[in-house]
């Protein structure tokens, strides 16, 4: 068979702008768009509620006092979910915590996890 002269370098794959960003990977096919991560770690959240009310619930001269309710009720439920799901974690970092066997995908995204966490050179918590 004869050998055939081939040029690798001008027959490759595609190359595409991509950033990594809090575990994140971010893809585009233009090379021009603005930066595709926020510049910024995320710390914290702001949350903002929005109510529905009926025309005379909103003429009602306690209708800040039914936001500012509905705001501390989402506060604290967010609050709370957060310190459930915080504890939760630490629970299954514990040594009395028997790991079992994972499903399909969530060995898949176990390992991609570990994959971009080892491109970001962090280490899981």
């Amino acid at each position: 068979m004869d050998r055939v002269e081939f040029d690798k370098s001008a027959h490759c794959l595609p190359e595409y702008r991509h950033e990594l960003w809090n575990g994140f990977l971010f893809m585009t096919f233009d090379p021009d768009m603005a930066p595709l991560s926020p510049t910024t770690r995320v710390d914290s959240i702001e949350i903002e509620a929005h109510m529905l009310v009926d025309y005379e619930r909103a003429a009602a001269a306690d209708l800040e006092k039914m936001q500012q309710a509905q705001q501390d009720l989402v506060q604290t439920v967010f609050d709370e979910d957060g310190e459930m799901n915080r504890r939760t974690f630490l629970g299954l970092q514990s040594s009395a915590a028997a790991g079992g066997r994972m499903s399909h995908q969530e060995l898949n995204i176990w390992q991609l996890q570990n994959w971009l966490l080892d491109l970001l050179d962090l280490e899981a918590v």
